[in-house]
């Protein structure tokens, strides 16, 4: 009998010891929280829970274009854009791309984000993202999040009464 190159692949495939854990299910795993850095417990979110969902999507607008290898055309840094001077319609502008940014994630049914430019010399920024879950099991959540001096900090989830 034979032995051909599939073969091979698929014997030496099946061979393989994976590097990561297994997700539960959901498809989503885990997240470590994070406000501005890292919990200095590197606790964790559940997983398909709106924490979770929260602080990827924060992760999502303070990750610059490139800046993940396995995938080049997540995120889109606020922090960024916030050192650059910025016109009424280039702030409108980025509300937009935030919320297609946001949108990409599979989890999210729909967005809107609010940008408020503040500060003596406009380089404070509020933003508020609305968030509608996918999961009916999760209720909507506005996320809360400072940009200033090229710092991010996510100041709150807030969780819609159901």
């Amino acid at each position: 009998m034979a032995y051909s190159p599939l073969d091979f692949i698929a014997s030496e495939t099946a061979k393989l010891v994976p590097l990561s854990s297994t997700s539960d299910g959901s498809g989503y795993g885990i997240d470590l929280i994070c406000t501005s850095d890292l919990d200095s417990r590197l606790a964790e979110t559940s997983t398909g829970s709106v924490a979770s969902l929260a602080q990827d999507i924060f992760h999502r607008v303070t990750t610059p274009r490139l800046g993940l290898i396995d995938d080049p055309d997540w995120g889109v840094d606020v922090r960024g854009k916030l050192s650059v001077g910025q016109t009424p319609q280039q702030i409108q502008a980025l509300q937009s791309q935030l919320e297609m940014e946001i949108a990409r994630d599979d989890r999210v049914n729909s967005v809107s984000v609010a940008v408020i430019v503040s500060g003596p010399k406009l380089d404070q920024w509020h933003i508020t993202i609305q968030v509608l879950p996918l999961d009916p099991a999760l209720n909507s959540f506005s996320l809360v999040m400072a940009v200033t001096s090229g710092q991010a900090l996510l100041e709150a989830i807030q969780q819609a009464p159901r």
